[in-house]
Parts: structure tokens; sequence; C-alpha cells
């Protein structure tokens, strides 16, 4: 979890749950307790998806977080 001591935004991630152990809640009841959590500290929280992950999705946007825009990932290499 990052904080920003100014806008006070909370960066959750990494939410994930084993294959074999999916459908069962566990997912749903560790972010919206750490939402509830968070937000008694923080003013927004936000959580990066890939906007291809319709379990993620599916999990977050009744739990009411919003898609705001799309997010690019890659990996740099050092140049000499």
């Amino acid at each position: 979890i990052a904080l920003d001591g100014h806008d006070r935004i909370a960066v959750l991630g990494g939410a994930y749950t084993h294959p074999e152990q999916r459908g069962r809640g566990f997912a749903r009841t560790l972010v919206a307790g750490l939402a509830r959590r968070l937000f008694d500290r923080v003013d927004r929280l936000v959580m990066d998806v890939d906007e291809g992950n319709a379990a993620a999705l599916a999990l977050l946007v009744p739990l009411g977080f919003t898609v705001l825009g799309r997010h690019y990932e890659g990996t740099g290499t050092r140049r000499e």
C-alpha cells in the first residue's frame, strides 16, 4: 500500500486468488475489508487492473470502483 500524504490516496494491488480457491468470495471479502479500513485514512483508493481481466472487474465494479482510463505497462532496458 502506498500512501500519498498530500492527496490522501492509497494504491491497492496484487490481489490474486489461486484457481482452486476461486468462487468462494475470498477476494471480495479481502478487498472490501481493506477498502473499508483504508477509507479511514485516505480519500481515494486506486487499483490497477488489466482491462481484459473480467473476473477482477466483476469483483471491483460492484464494490464501487470505476474504470477511469487505460493503463499501459512495459519494460525498459538500460542503454550504455
